[in-house]
């Protein structure tokens, strides 16, 4: 299993209206010998956070690197 860096998460707001947020570089668990990928239990934590702070925004576009969340 590896670990990539140059996966991309996309939001889109599940309720309606406009509302979608990119987060570039974020960390992946992919199999070495099928390629799934996903994302462990505190990246998907992290991520759903920074859809909830966009809404709570009102954001209507976010872009935003991993390691800037990540601290």
């Amino acid at each position: 299993m590896a670990i990539s860096f140059s996966g991309v998460a996309i939001y889109p707001d599940a309720r309606p209206g406009p509302g979608l947020g990119v987060v570039r570089h974020v960390p992946a668990l992919i199999r070495d010998h099928c390629g799934e990928e996903w994302l462990d239990d505190a990246v998907a934590e992290a991520l759903e956070d920074t859809a909830a702070e966009a809404r709570a925004k009102h954001s209507l576009v976010g872009v935003t690197e991993w390691r800037d969340l990540a601290g």
